[in-house]
């Protein structure tokens, strides 16, 4: 904390202090740039393994010739595949002998002796863009804590364990359920009248409900067009949800926290470039079980879109094969106790059925 030595006047303390924070960001550049460096070392000279030339070819038959090393990782063969192809590194699936390239739990950590790339290998680059899901006229989206799943059941009373969104476009309407261990608010969307009926709900003092506009213009349709394309792939590097560790690195990670810790971050004691990057990009706890990916040939997606009117953001997406979503990553502004900064919830996804419409017809009548 920057303090007036006697004798000083404002200005020099002023001056000091901006002079400190000016060695702190170069200090941060410096770290960027040396990252950088290590990383075109591998794809060039500065690495110790030998080098090796490939052949990247898109599915249109444009092809570009790469040279890396062999100690150099699948993200640095991505990267070099990037400059010459000009597809970028989250939008790349590599294929080597029809298998394949995966990364691993370190997302791109391997390298490509690991993987058994040769000298003269041929490297297949499938461009893969997220391609927004039609959606049908009426669905329900359901987001329940991965808590639920993971056995963990201590929630603060404000804590959102369930999130559900009841959408029926060819009516402009929507209905937003959020649910608390003790007591559930509803939030009614009408985009023809432009109104928003709020049922505020308390354990203790009962329920309040009143209504107000609806702060948004655009009608229902365009603006769930606009959400489905705003989504970018993330690279394997920059993911949440990785592949399970093997048991005995999960032991080890366990073992090192003391106990009673289990979920929670350590803060930096001083401000940092750590900390600084930290509130930037905001990551996942190292809790067992926590942001697993589950399997197949899913997708993750980054993305921001506000979440009722709590200071919480819909940030990652995983959607699987048919671009429907099977894991969210919802990120607060601030960390609460028993509740993380970044959060995990399953997402459940149902399409109405026709029957379901019919059925709601006879029961008007």
């Amino acid at each position: 904390m920057g303090t007036e030595s006697e004798g000083d006047t404002p200005a020099d303390a002023r001056g000091r202090q901006s002079s400190s924070e000016d060695r702190s960001s170069a200090s941060c550049s410096s770290g960027s740039r040396s990252s950088s460096r290590r990383r075109e070392d591998a794809g060039s000279g500065g690495g110790s393994g030998a080098m090796m030339t490939l052949t990247a070819t898109l599915v249109s038959g444009r092809s570009s010739t790469v040279t890396v090393r062999t100690d150099a990782t699948l993200l640095d063969l991505q990267e070099a595949i990037s400059k010459g192809l000009a597809v970028p590194v989250p939008e790349q699936r590599l294929l080597a002998g029809g298998k394949q390239l995966k990364s691993g739990i370190a997302g791109g950590g391997r390298s490509l002796a690991e993987l058994e790339i040769e000298d003269g290998a041929l490297i297949e680059v499938v461009r893969v863009k997220w391609v927004p899901p039609v959606l049908p006229p009426r669905f329900l989206v359901k987001l329940t804590s991965a808590r639920e799943r993971l056995g963990e059941d201590r929630y603060s009373s404000a804590f959102l364990i369930v999130y559900e969104f009841e959408v029926d476009v060819p009516k402009s309407h929507v209905v937003m359920r959020l649910w608390r261990k003790n007591d559930h608010d509803e939030f009614e969307y009408d985009f023809e009248k432009r109104t928003v009926t709020q049922h505020i709900q308390h354990w203790m003092a009962g329920t309040t409900t009143n209504e107000k506009k609806l702060g948004i213009k655009t009608p229902l349709p365009e603006l769930l067009q606009m959400w489905l394309q705003k989504p970018t792939p993330v690279s394997a590097e920059d993911a949440f949800w990785k592949e399970a560790p093997p048991p005995a690195a999960e032991a080890s990670s366990s073992s090192s926290r003391p106990p009673g810790a289990a979920g929670l971050r350590a803060r930096p004691s001083s401000s940092s470039c750590q900390e600084e990057e930290e509130e930037r990009n905001p990551k996942p706890s190292a809790r067992p079980g926590w942001f697993v990916h589950p399997g197949g040939e899913c997708t993750e997606l980054a993305l921001d879109l506000p979440m009722a009117s709590e200071p919480v953001r819909l940030r990652r997406v995983l959607v699987d094969e048919e671009g429907i979503p099977v894991r969210a990553a919802l990120i607060g502004t601030y960390a609460k106790p028993h509740w993380d900064k970044v959060e995990e919830y399953d997402v459940e996804f149902y399409a109405w059925a026709e029957e379901h419409e019919e059925l709601e017809e006879e029961e008007g009548a």
